[in-house]
């Protein structure tokens, strides 16, 4: 197949197939990569609200809520309400903290196997230009 010059479609490929990766050296802890992110955000924070999360990863308030619900059913999460009753907090259980630890070993050697197959110049490389995609605004767009 010729390659494409679409960024959306190379980026998408590439995240695609780097899921893939990631999910595969998840499997066995009931992890999906997204669901992975989102309970390690949820641990390292305090009690955050859903709104903080949707803002955080980028997920869009329907995504976001059914991974949420699916974490919560499994027992890794537990969803309650702040001094707001309308404010929706998530928090880690015990099990949820219990496979995020199995899960983050998993993820560590897959993250490393990604690196040493990039090398340290494409690692750093691609760091940056990452980056520099979620930055990019929609009034830079527009210019």
């Amino acid at each position: 197949m010729k390659p494409s010059k679409c960024h959306c479609t190379n980026l998408r490929t590439a995240a695609n197939r780097i899921t893939r990766l990631y999910d595969e050296a998840l499997e066995g802890t009931g992890l999906k990569v997204t669901q992975y992110r989102l309970l390690r955000l949820i641990s390292i924070a305090d009690r955050p609200s859903l709104s903080a999360l949707e803002s955080d990863t980028g997920l869009d308030r329907s995504t976001l809520g059914r991974n949420i619900r699916v974490m919560a059913k499994a027992g890794h999460v537990r969803i309650v309400h702040g001094e707001d009753a309308r404010e929706t907090l998530a928090e880690p259980t015990e099990q949820g903290l219990e496979v995020l630890e199995m899960a983050r070993q998993r993820w560590d050697a897959c993250q490393k196997r990604v690196e040493d197959a990039l090398g340290d110049d494409l690692h750093e490389k691609l760091q940056v230009i990452l980056h520099s995609l979620e930055n990019i605004s929609q009034d830079q767009l527009e210019r």
